[in-house]
């Protein structure tokens, strides 16, 4: 895992105290409760939209899912 090594050697070579990080895990982990929350707060997306913005051009794969799908839902 790149991130805990990367702050491992942060620690090790002096440039951050271990204070530090534990302060800026605390702060990470607060952050992703608080967009936890705020993304369960809000109303349930329509299912349709996971064909959208999956390629610029959606391949001719991704529309004939889309399609199935929407026939399953008629």
């Amino acid at each position: 895992h790149p991130v805990p090594a990367f702050a491992r050697r942060l620690v090790e070579s002096g440039e951050l105290g271990t204070a530090e990080l534990s302060e800026m895990d605390t702060e990470v982990a607060a952050e992703v409760d608080r967009i936890r929350e705020a993304l369960r707060a809000q109303p349930p997306r329509p299912g349709a939209e996971m064909f959208s913005f999956v390629y610029r051009e959606p391949t001719t794969a991704l529309l004939e899912q889309q399609r199935s799908w929407e026939d399953s839902r008629a």
